[in-house]
């Protein structure tokens, strides 16, 4: 038989050297991709976030915006003009109840970020907000009313992403409760929402335009996407 040569120790380690430069290439070119796609993903969902948001300002009535102008807050209670706080209450165990000085060891489920200075009255400026939606003062909650204790089974099913907390008002003797949505859906966006008079020296409601932005930022606020939209008395 005709004697065949095999491969030398030199070039086997010369293969497994290009094999692994190529191999490091494809790796290389797949994080690449990857992490392209999960960019892409995570401004997907702040465009849509900002896009809804967007038209829930636009959607509010033009004396409520002119009220947000006068120092006050989005999403809120209009005639409250400030985002409630809250600290332990001493009279009721598991309850907060409203404070000025709020205790910085509430959970995230009930505190607001009093984050708007009064202006000049032409503008509004939420800062930036977390991205979870609060729904303060709800009197009622699966049917429990007045209570500071939800009966346990009628939490069983409930989403994580949905934190439900009772609130003693000590004034008159009563339970709301403040429940927080999305806390787990999105939870590294923030919000924020920017309201301009462009018409300052206009008195009727009905010629009043205002110019609304609103950023939704993510990866610690490093990255952003804003939409704008106008809102006027016909809008």
């Amino acid at each position: 038989m005709q004697k065949r040569r095999g491969f030398t120790l030199i070039e086997v380690i010369v293969a497994l050297g290009i094999f692994m430069i190529v191999l490091l290439a494809l790796l290389s070119s797949y994080y690449s991709y990857y992490n392209s796609i999960k960019q892409m993903t995570y401004k997907a969902i702040g465009q849509n976030l900002a896009e809804l948001l967007l038209e829930d300002v636009r959607s509010l009535p033009v004396d409520i915006v002119d009220d947000l102008l006068k120092s006050g807050q989005y999403p809120e209670e209009p005639p409250k003009g400030y985002w409630e706080r809250y600290i332990n209450s001493s009279a009721i165990p598991g309850c907060y109840e409203p404070s000025e000085t709020p205790d910085p060891n509430i959970p995230d489920a009930i505190p607001f970020p009093a984050d708007t200075t009064p202006g000049d009255n032409t503008k509004y400026d939420s800062g930036e907000i977390d991205s979870s939606y609060r729904l303060q003062k709800v009197a009622s909650v699966f049917g429990v009313e007045e209570s500071s204790t939800i009966p346990q089974y009628l939490l069983v099913g409930l989403p994580s992403n949905i934190v439900i907390t009772p609130v003693y008002y000590s004034e008159d003797n009563t339970f709301f409760y403040t429940i927080l949505l999305n806390k787990e859906i999105f939870p590294y966006y923030k919000r924020r929402v920017v309201i301009e008079d462009l018409t300052p020296g206009v008195n009727d409601p009905r010629l009043k335009i205002y110019r609304i932005a609103v950023t939704i930022l993510w990866n610690n606020g490093q990255q952003s996407i804003t939409v704008t939209g106008e809102k006027s008395f016909r809008q």
